[in-house]
């Protein structure tokens, strides 16, 4: 205490945080804002059809649509797990099964759904897990794998949260947006 009251109470201590707040107002954190509908471009003129293109490239893909449709952060995207995963008829759903930052103790585990696009087939997320699904449950079976997502090089191995913010910003690149910003 000084002079009797609390420190974040004094009068002289909340001027000095005022002014510093003054002088050094809060900045966005990112000044740059990418056109979303360059990547949409990009995926319908190189990566139209999911079940001609290459793992990698699928991979990207599948991260991409899931980012876009859900506004889900990596993490998220890396938490999905095939056990949790219903495919509806025209949606997968994903229940969490581990924390992360948008779960709340006490509270039912959050789902993410990704619903069907059928007006544009090559811009629909179900349609690319589909094929994403497909494609890797050789994958799966044989490093007994759960995680949706999983490492492109050989063992395809279970991959880090960073791993698919790496494949966001490789996508980025490909579409021609300067991540480096």
């Amino acid at each position: 205490k000084i002079n009797g009251l609390p420190v974040g109470q004094h009068p002289e201590v909340c001027a000095l945080l005022g002014g510093v707040f003054n002088t050094r107002p809060p900045q966005p954190r990112y000044v740059f804002i990418w056109d979303v509908q360059t990547v949409l471009d990009y995926i319908k003129s190189h990566w139209h059809n999911s079940s001609e293109i290459s793992d990698k490239f699928l991979t990207f893909k599948v991260a991409m649509l899931m980012a876009l449709v859900s506004a889900s952060r990596a993490s998220a995207i890396h938490h999905l797990d095939v056990r949790f995963m219903v495919r509806g008829s025209n949606y997968y759903s994903f229940t969490f099964n581990k924390l992360h930052k948008s779960w709340i103790r006490g509270k039912p585990p959050p789902v993410l759904k990704f619903y069907a696009f059928p007006e544009d087939a090559e811009l629909c997320v179900v349609t690319t897990l589909d094929e994403y699904v497909k494609r890797t449950k050789s994958w799966r079976e044989v490093n007994e794998a759960n995680q949706l997502l999983l490492g492109i090089p050989k063992p395809h191995v279970e991959v880090k949260p960073s791993t698919v913010s790496g494949w966001l910003k490789e996508m980025l690149k490909y579409t021609g947006i300067d991540v480096d910003t």
